[in-house]
């Protein structure tokens, strides 16, 4: 018969990467307004290695400075068809974009027409 050590109290289960991407997705849905968003960011809230957390993106085949651009371009979209009356200026600041220039292009390139033209 063998002995059979108890594991140590503080050893906890690696957490897989699944857990991280749906961790760090849902991070990013709730903190697209932030115009501070990125991986810098994201690895500081959980306290890990900007690395890691490009290989997390990377494991979902994104990059993740596309991936909070191509969301904030989303929720721009939304709220131009949603809310005539807003400014657009006002829907690219709330939509995390911290000059108005680079909403432009980024929307452009995106949809292949103005937020104006869009709307």
């Amino acid at each position: 018969m063998g002995i059979c050590w108890p594991a140590p109290r503080f050893a906890r289960p690696r957490t897989s990467i699944l857990t991280w991407q749906r961790r760090v997705f849902d991070y990013v849905e709730r903190n697209l307004r932030d115009p501070d968003l990125g991986a810098q960011s994201i690895a500081q809230r959980f306290g890990i290695t900007p690395r890691f957390v490009h290989m997390i993106f990377a494991r979902a085949g994104r990059e993740a400075g596309g991936f909070i651009l191509e969301r904030r371009l989303a929720l721009a979209a939304a709220r131009l068809r949603a809310d005539m009356a807003m400014p657009i200026t006002t829907i690219a600041i709330d939509a995390g974009f911290a000059e108005l220039s680079h909403f432009c292009r980024a929307f452009r390139r995106r949809f292949g027409v103005s937020a104006r033209i869009y709307r």
